[in-house]
């Protein structure tokens, strides 16, 4: 009978992800577009020219190459965990370049407040889009119509609202 409340408080408790501040000028959904420059290390760590490597792949390099130096196969997990189960936004997860370039320094990946991303994309996906004259006039209504399909895809870790629901509402387990 009591109203439940699943914010960035209880996504952190039930993930034990970081859920902190943003690092000053961090934006969460970047919509620049990656510059050469941005790819350098990318080539490095993924191979020249990968620019369509999927998770899955990423997962067979680091299972199929036996002479691989740790520190790289510890690199590649971290994208594999990130941009395949915390961050995933599409169907088939693909590294983003920005966190693939945020690997550079291992030290500022591990420290970075991934819990707070990826409740920003999990929460994201389950609000109405804004309100955008000409592109979209009644967001309520898509986001009603998308809810009515018979399949709906959580971006973010929506993982967490489950384990969440299992501990907050009694009348589940």
């Amino acid at each position: 009978g009591d109203p439940l409340r699943f914010s960035l408080a209880e996504f952190g408790h039930v993930t034990g992800l970081p859920c902190g501040e943003f690092e000053e000028g961090y934006v969460v959904d970047d919509k620049a577009r990656p510059t050469k420059g941005d790819y350098v290390f990318w080539d490095r760590l993924l191979g020249a020219g990968r620019r369509d490597i999927t998770i899955a792949e990423v997962a067979a390099m680091v299972a199929g190459d036996k002479e691989m130096p740790p520190t790289r196969k510890l690199k590649l997990c971290l994208i594999i965990i990130v941009d395949g189960v915390l961050l995933a936004t599409n169907q088939v997860p693909k590294p983003s370049v920005k966190h693939v370039k945020r690997l550079e320094k291992l030290n500022r990946f591990l420290s970075f407040q991934w819990g707070r991303e990826s409740f920003w994309w999990t929460i994201s996906s389950m609000i109405p889009p804004a309100k955008v004259i000409g592109k979209c006039d009644d967001p309520n209504g898509v986001f009603c119509r998308k809810l009515r399909q018979e399949t709906k895809v959580l971006d973010g870790f929506p993982w967490a609202l489950q384990l969440w629901a299992f501990e907050a509402i009694l009348g589940l387990i």
